[in-house]
């Protein structure tokens, strides 16, 4: 995934296999940036099934679910079925894949 933004402090991002969600780059973002930036990445995770076998999604998750009243409503259903997906250990999306 790529994407060019502008932090408040002048830090452009060019590619999120550069900064971590965690780190101090990611936190200077804006906080649209930050949950778009987190919920198309809870995406990729799921949509590879990676939330079975690997704990950043639900990290990923978690930290969704703390910006509720930021989210819309669709992140906050995406957010939910991704709750669930990795706490039942359910496969996303079409298991033939």
């Amino acid at each position: 995934m790529v994407f060019t933004s502008k932090a408040r402090d002048g830090i452009t991002v060019e590619d999120t296999n550069e900064m971590t969600w965690k780190s101090e780059a990611f936190k200077a973002l804006p906080l649209k940036e930050r949950i778009d930036s987190c919920m198309d990445s809870i995406q990729e995770q799921l949509e590879s099934n990676m939330h079975l076998s690997n704990e950043e999604t639900s990290e990923r998750l978690q930290w969704c679910s703390g910006m509720w009243s930021a989210l819309s409503e669709e992140d906050r259903d995406y957010v939910q079925a991704g709750m669930n997906a990795c706490e039942e250990r359910l496969y996303w999306g079409d298991p033939n894949k």
